[in-house]
């Protein structure tokens, strides 16, 4: 089973790297692609859609986030503090109808 990791803002280089994993698999492979983005699983099902393979699992799990605030001043000196999120971790089922081997 392959994975990717598409934590972070931009859906372009993680649409690549997906389509690269997709590539590399053969039918009925799994790929389970980790995201704390929210609108990721509908990109995944747009994109498995248009090559023609299957979004077969949704889970959450549970995980922490180092965010950054600014202090009295605007600077982002102060050390990162941890805040407890969500993560999805969508599985992507490779199809006969795999449109991009």
């Amino acid at each position: 089973m392959r994975e990717v990791d598409c934590n972070g803002f931009s859906w372009i280089p993680h649409v690549v790297r997906i389509a690269q994993a997709v590539r590399q698999s053969r039918v009925g492979d799994e790929i389970r692609i980790w995201s704390d983005r929210d609108d990721m699983l509908a990109e995944v099902r747009a994109f498995a859609h248009t090559t023609g393979n299957h979004v077969s699992g949704i889970e959450w799990r549970r995980t922490t986030t180092f965010m950054m605030e600014p202090d009295a001043r605007g600077s982002y000196n102060a050390r990162p503090h941890p805040v407890p999120s969500l993560e999805m971790v969508i599985t992507l089922r490779i199809l006969p109808t795999n449109r991009l081997h």
